[in-house]
């Protein structure tokens, strides 16, 4: 039987466990300094890394950072959340507007729906939400809401059809009315 597990480990643990179930990959130290355990857990995800520190039962401190800017984490719980969270598209075009935002976009966009869904799946996953699409071509971010239908009979405004290897939606916006738009494109559904 093993020795027992000691305080900072278990709590850090928690931390670990979540960390892992999300995608990032790091190490743990766990030394002894002056007769009190700590642990030091470093991990990255992409372009993420996440450092935080644990003496004795307290959680000491911890950063966050992404590309070159740095967040503070005073807490575990905010850890925590920066852990489970997956970094915001939107956010992310705004903070580094250098970054080539085609390579964000491949690399950080998450949708409620694959893109090779069927169409009733999409439509379902983005009824009464808004969206966020991309324009590489003017450089523009646009959204819209998109209005849920009063009947089943929305075939013909609503539908999801092919162009070329892509395929377009259809729908009716809150804001602009009949829209169209690719579905690579969308890179947020709120």
């Amino acid at each position: 039987m093993g020795l027992p597990a000691e305080t900072p480990v278990i709590k850090a643990m928690k931390l670990v466990v979540a960390a892992k179930k999300n995608g990032w990959h790091g190490e743990i130290q766990t030394p002894i300094v002056d007769g009190v355990r700590h642990v030091d857990v470093t991990a990255t995800r992409n372009d993420e890394v996440i450092d935080f520190h644990y003496a004795g039962d307290s959680y000491k401190s911890g950063k966050y950072t992404l590309f070159n800017k740095v967040w503070n984490m005073h807490c575990a719980s905010v850890a925590l959340k920066r852990i489970e969270d997956w970094p915001d598209l939107l956010h992310l075009m705004k903070t580094f507007p250098s970054k080539n935002k085609q390579k964000l976009i491949e690399k950080y966009r998450k949708l409620p729906f694959e893109t090779e869904a069927t169409p009733e799946e999409i439509m379902h996953k983005t009824f009464g939400r808004q969206i966020f699409w991309y324009s590489p071509q003017n450089n523009k971010l646009n959204c819209d809401v998109i209005v849920t239908p009063r009947t089943k009979k929305h075939n013909e405004t609503y539908r999801i059809s092919p162009v070329g290897d892509r395929r377009i939606y259809h729908f009716i916006g809150a804001q602009a009315g009949f829209r169209s738009v690719l579905l690579d494109t969308i890179i947020k559904v709120g």
